[in-house]
């Protein structure tokens, strides 16, 4: 679930895909490292090489594991980057505010959830 967004319809709140990084006044786009990689290194022995891989230089605007997204101070600052950079567009992770489903969810059940196994048993 991710799209591609245009640096101009950027919302605070977007969990961005990849890590948003200045560095020398320009923005820049980083992967993070699979888990898969991050295995092989751990079973390899190799922390150095761990190390390396996951140490980001620059200012770190915006990152994927931030569950709150892009924050409001760092909006801005990314989109002058982008027009500078050459960045048209940016992809993000869509997501669905799962606490108002898990809330019908269990009100549902409380209703209705000794109904079901009435019927079930």
């Amino acid at each position: 679930m991710r799209k591609k967004v245009p640096i101009e319809k950027l919302e605070e709140g977007m969990i961005v895909s990849n890590v948003l990084v200045e560095r020398n006044n320009k923005l820049y786009l980083e992967d993070l490292p699979s888990i898969s990689l991050i295995l092989s290194y751990l079973k390899a022995n190799k922390p150095e090489k761990l190390i390396n891989i996951t140490k980001i230089e620059g200012k770190v605007l915006a990152t994927p594991r931030s569950a709150a997204g892009i924050i409001e101070d760092n909006l801005s600052m990314i989109k002058e980057l982008a027009k500078i950079s050459g960045i048209k567009e940016i992809e993000i992770k869509e997501s669905a505010p799962f606490v108002p489903a898990v809330l019908i969810a269990y009100l549902v059940l409380q209703l209705f959830g000794d109904l079901i196994w009435n019927f079930l048993l």
